[in-house]
């Protein structure tokens, strides 16, 4: 964590006075008034000590020169007399007076906390680069942008030198545009806390971006291990897999038999696959640490099952002959690696060959069942059936259908979550009191914000095909 203002003062005491610089910025030096020639940068604060012989040279106005720099600047003094703060407020300059230190002794202990800091940091940098590299040789891309994502407690984004998607980690669809927007520098839609655009490759032979957002207290070492992450996804990106073309005949595999027709039952026969029905399945981790692609070959193998399936977006999907699909579910529902970390599976319902697209369709609906019920598996069987139908909806249309709520996540940060509220009103059948005891709130108020949800979005909840509108909306969010 980096040395701030607030840190200081919990040890040696002090008063803050606020002057022309925010004094919630992280330290980065501690220089004399005699030294002081240059800020370094505006997003840390630069710490200036004075003697009391400089004290009584800036009193008498000896330091006149570096007035525009003091401005930009701390000053730090063991003196809190009113003339010390009068001169402060006089000239906008901030302050941090009257530390439990002698005057003498004020730079040596200052400098002496921010160097342990930058040495913590250092450390906490190689440790993170450790292992980075590490789960780059176990995991590849995937492994190392979601270990930076959780040392950054935030997200990263890795794009194409064109700012095509590449991979992501804890990053949302809004998230992953305005990291290609930041990177083909286009504005942003929304501000995003410590975010940084990190080049992949040599100017000369630029493979790519790295986008993150950081909450980590320290911006340097977020851009440390951002840098180191960015080399090594490089490194990656360039190194021959021997089993590339393995994958890619599997993938050309899988989007033969989704062509349908009896063409799919002849390309199964001469793969030696002769059941004229199969499950599909989609299988994922909760986190990219997990090689989703090696535990379905190794569940495959242990089942004595073809390898009917392909990898993409860091999910396994494919088909399974009838006599293993059982068997595959409860190998996913035992399985928990080292970690602890879990996979979800979904299994459609048994499909003739001639329809397979539909069956990992159907596949995807329960995987997305399994995760929304913190289950390891699910059957289609058990999707419900407003989800069967919105499934077949182009994404496209859900969006246009949701788009009846955007009036109400423009105002979230105006008002409290209409968006929630009304989720929570419908739930309830649009019953007032359980609403609002749900809601932790009076069930007046919860009758204002439900007029302010029908004012924003222009439904009128008392009619039914206004809230069944209204509730399919939500839902095609959720899907989203």
């Amino acid at each position: 964590m980096a040395i701030s203002i607030e840190s200081i003062t919990s040890i040696f005491g002090g008063k803050r006075v606020n002057g022309g610089l925010s004094l919630d910025l992280p330290v980065s030096e501690v220089v004399s008034l005699d030294e002081l020639a240059v800020i370094g940068t505006e997003e840390h604060i630069t710490l200036v000590t004075c003697t009391d012989f400089e004290l009584e040279g800036l009193l008498s106005h000896n330091y006149a020169t570096k007035m525009g720099l003091l401005k930009n600047a701390v000053i730090v003094s063991s003196d809190d007399s009113p003339s010390l703060q009068k001169y402060l407020a006089k000239y906008s300059i901030s302050g941090l007076l009257g530390l439990q230190l002698p005057p003498s002794l004020l730079r040596l202990a200052l400098t002496a906390m921010v160097d342990r800091n930058a040495a913590a940091e250092d450390r906490m940098v190689t440790s993170g680069t450790k292992v980075l590299t590490q789960i780059a040789r176990r995991s590849g891309v995937p492994g190392v942008l979601s270990e930076l994502s959780r040392r950054l407690d935030g997200w990263a984004v890795l794009l194409d030198y064109h700012g095509q998607l590449i991979d992501s980690a804890g990053a949302g669809r809004l998230h992953i545009e305005d990291a290609t927007a930041a990177a083909l520098n286009r504005p942003v839609r929304i501000r995003h806390v410590g975010l940084q655009v990190h080049p992949v490759g040599a100017d000369e032979d630029r493979t790519g971006h790295l986008v993150i957002s950081s909450r980590i207290a320290s911006s340097s070492r977020a851009r440390d291990l951002s840098a180191q992450a960015a080399a090594l996804c490089d490194l990656l990106l360039r190194t021959n897999d021997p089993s590339h073309t393995e994958r890619l005949g599997r993938q050309v595999m899988i989007e033969a038999l989704l062509i349908g027709g009896d063409r799919s039952q002849s390309w199964l026969r001469r793969w030696g696959v002769l059941e004229s029905h199969l499950y599909g399945v989609y299988l994922s981790s909760r986190t990219r640490d997990v090689d989703v692609e090696s535990i379905m070959t190794r569940w495959l193998d242990q089942l004595g099952a073809m390898h009917l399936f392909t990898v993409d977006q860091y999910a396994a999907r494919g088909f399974v002959a009838p006599d293993f699909a059982e068997r595959l579910a409860e190998l996913a529902d035992n399985f928990e690696s080292y970690g602890g970390d879990t996979v979800s599976l979904g299994l459609s319902q048994l499909t003739p060959a001639s329809r397979l697209s539909a069956a990992l369709h159907q596949a995807k609906q329960a995987h997305d069942l399994a995760v929304d019920s913190g289950k390891r598996t699910a059957h289609f069987d058990a999707v419900p059936t407003i989800q069967h139908i919105l499934g077949d909806v182009h994404s496209q249309s859900r969006s246009s259908i949701a788009s009846i709520l955007d009036p109400l996540r423009e105002q979230s940060g105006i008002n409290p979550d209409l968006e929630q509220v009304l989720r929570v009103f419908l739930t309830h059948h649009g019953k007032w009191r359980p609403a609002a005891n749900d809601l932790s709130i009076h069930r007046h108020t919860l009758m204002s914000r439900i007029a302010k949800v029908e004012e924003l979005t222009g439904l009128d909840l008392s009619q039914a095909d206004d809230r069944a509108s209204a509730w399919i909306a939500l839902r095609c969010l959720d899907l989203a």
